[in-house]
């Protein structure tokens, strides 16, 4: 064991603070079976007592997308473009949870022009269900890598990373801006100032490891430049795929848009009957009003 081990292990161990949400676990057990290989909490509502009113984060790993998907347009939009989002509830709790295979996640959180899982999981997150004591140690293996991978790509902005708190709202500012979701000044500080200790000791620890080669600092910093057009298209892509699997799937793109870049899009029934065309349309609309800036 590591120490940055160490801490992602206690960081993921459910603690009295997690919200009791067996309810949501027992009805994804039901729908995806021994194709789990680990539920996660992650967001906002990690830390809250009280989930009811709330929309619960959770991501749901399996070990294959045939095991998971009866239907083939799902399968291949899982693979084609991770993760699928869908929307559930039961007993009064509600859940938005994505599913993404084992080996997709190995991937993406390696990624080296889409921010979205790195950026995400390196953030804390708490285990709720795994497979296998190796599954549990695989999941606290990702989230080491998605720390690395973030904290090599903020490197090459700041050469000289001294503090760590500012280090890594830093870096936390910089991904929102290559998403659609451009957060208020400061939101990135608040977010780190309220797992200070996390950050701070995987900062300590990371700074002390050999890491590996990810290419010049350079070709690091040329991926940020790119990364606002590649990071806010694959953002919209996949606000328009959660459109056919959310419930009122139209409207929530709406929301998200909404809440992320600003700019408000009225929605046509037309649009609610056919979510995937009319995300597309919703899509164009966006960008003629300027919401990829």
């Amino acid at each position: 064991m590591t120490v940055l081990s160490d801490l992602i292990e206690n960081t993921q161990a459910p603690t009295q603070k997690t919200p009791a949400i067996e309810p949501l676990l027992e009805l994804l057990h039901s729908r995806y079976g021994e194709a789990i290989v680990a539920i996660f909490l992650y967001g906002s509502c990690r830390t809250q007592t009280d989930v009811q009113d709330g929309l619960i984060d959770l991501c749901v790993v399996v070990d294959r997308y045939d095991h998971a998907h009866s239907n083939w347009a799902s399968k291949w939009a899982n693979a084609v473009l991770p993760p699928n989002v869908y929307f559930a509830q039961q007993a009064g709790l509600k859940t938005k949870y994505a599913l993404i295979s084992q080996r997709a996640l190995e991937q993406k959180l390696k990624a080296k022009w889409d921010q979205y899982f790195w950026a995400r999981f390196c953030q804390p997150l708490t285990r709720l269900y795994a497979r296998s004591d190796a599954s549990a140690r695989w999941l606290v293996e990702m989230q080491q890598t998605a720390l690395r991978t973030f904290y090599q790509h903020t490197l090459a902005l700041h050469q000289s990373a001294d503090e760590a708190m500012a280090f890594w709202a830093a870096g936390l500012t910089k991904t929102y801006a290559c998403e659609l979701r451009p957060e208020p000044v400061g939101h990135a500080v608040r977010l780190i100032e309220k797992n200070h200790h996390y950050w701070l000791k995987a900062f300590e620890a990371l700074r002390d490891e050999q890491l590996p080669d990810l290419g010049s600092q350079w070709s690091l910093r040329q991926r940020w430049r790119i990364r606002p057009l590649t990071g806010k298209l694959l953002n919209m892509l996949r606000l328009i795929k959660a459109a056919s699997t959310v419930s009122q799937g139209i409207d929530y793109i709406a929301w998200k848009v909404a809440r992320h870049s600003g700019v408000h899009m009225d929605i046509q029934d037309w649009m609610r009957r056919h979510p995937r065309i009319g995300g597309l349309s919703l899509a164009w609309r966006v960008f003629r009003r300027g919401g990829f800036r």
